[in-house]
């Protein structure tokens, strides 16, 4: 028998993911505007640090067992190759001619999450041995951007590992004091902070080290301490900032609740349509600066509420999860229920299969 469903992680999820798709619309703005720059800095201090961190959480109960690892090859590494091709596809539609790398082994834009959560999960048997992981993983962010992994983006993986191990090691009741009356009001104070920390981030680090994607030599850093300064420093900040967005997330359910189960559907397909904008560069009409990030944030909201709702998720379902949509169209029809006063009522009836499957909703 199934768990019911926690509201609270839920909402934070469906949060999360809506916080990426406004970051990526950001993105994807052309004009200068310093406004745009604090915005996005301050979202990917927080959102992609808190969104692994549940990610994690909802990984514990990962094992080595023939059922969770047949999940994981069609729920997470399928979808990634079926959507790496469809952003290639797009990419040499656009551009005329086949991306500069070889987009399996170095992933395409925004598909390096799924590779990440692959290679996370897989480990999570061993990570979640010994709470003395937490700080080693620690260690290897320190560590990793020594050098540059360009292979499966190996470099995230490592450098945003700490927060996937703590959500692993995260028990429950640790997570209920986030929604205790006084921790909620720090986190006001905490994200105030972190807006004003992200104000002038290029004086003291820069956007780039907020995609935990480069080397400390790349990254412009004077050495390996001052690397190391700068990388403790960020941490902290998404660390604290991440437990602060969580802190405030609804514990309540409700319509918006509903749409957090269908986060993996949003993460997929939201990457087509915000590629797609940035292509035909559908912000260039706007010409007040302002006005493109607002725009950028709407659109982004809108976005994620609309592949997050059942007709969509539903119509998208043949190339976010094949796998499940073939076994739902092979399913048989659930028998209809007995008329009010039908004698057979009382007659024992076969209930319909349900598929026991391990998601991959992050």
């Amino acid at each position: 028998m199934s768990r019911p469903r926690d509201p609270w992680l839920d909402n934070a999820k469906m949060l999360l993911i809506t916080s990426v798709v406004v970051g990526h619309m950001i993105a994807a703005l052309t004009a200068p505007e310093p406004l745009r720059q604090h915005l996005y800095d301050a979202l990917y201090v927080v959102h992609m640090p808190a969104f692994v961190l549940v990610s994690g959480y909802l990984s514990r109960s990962f094992s080595w067992t023939r059922r969770h690892l047949v999940a994981l090859a069609t729920t997470v590494l399928l979808p990634y190759a079926v959507f790496t091709m469809l952003l290639r596809w797009q990419y040499e539609a656009h551009v005329g001619e086949a991306p500069p790398h070889q987009v399996f082994v170095e992933p395409f834009w925004a598909m390096w999450f799924l590779l990440a959560l692959a290679v996370w999960r897989l480990a999570t048997p061993v990570l979640r041995a010994h709470p003395v992981a937490v700080p080693l993983s620690v260690l290897v962010a320190l560590v990793a951007p020594m050098t540059t992994f360009t292979y499966l983006d190996f470099d995230r993986v490592l450098q945003f590992l700490p927060f996937f191990v703590v959500g692993l090691h995260a028990r429950r009741e640790w997570l209920e004091t986030l929604r205790h009356p006084l921790v909620r009001v720090a986190a006001v104070g905490v994200l105030v902070v972190l807006w004003r920390a992200t104000a002038d981030l290029e004086s003291w680090a820069g956007t780039s080290w907020l995609f935990n994607a480069d080397g400390y030599e790349l990254l412009g850093a004077t050495g390996f301490g001052d690397g190391v300064q700068t990388k403790l420093a960020l941490l902290a900040l998404s660390f604290v900032g991440a437990l602060a967005v969580l802190s405030l997330v609804p514990a309540t359910g409700g319509w918006f609740t509903t749409l957090g189960a269908q986060t993996m559907t949003v993460y997929l397909a939201h990457t087509v349509v915000v590629q797609a904008l940035q292509y035909d560069d559908a912000f260039a009409s706007v010409t007040d600066p302002h006005a493109q990030v607002l725009l950028a944030v709407v659109l982004g909201v809108a976005l994620s509420l609309v592949l997050a709702s059942a007709p969509v998720v539903r119509a998208l379902r043949w190339v976010t999860d094949p796998v499940a949509a073939v076994k739902d169209l092979r399913a048989p029809a659930p028998a209809p229920a007995p008329a009010p006063g039908d004698p057979t009522s009382d007659a024992p009836r076969s209930a319909a299969p349900r598929r026991a499957r391990e998601t991959a909703d992050a």
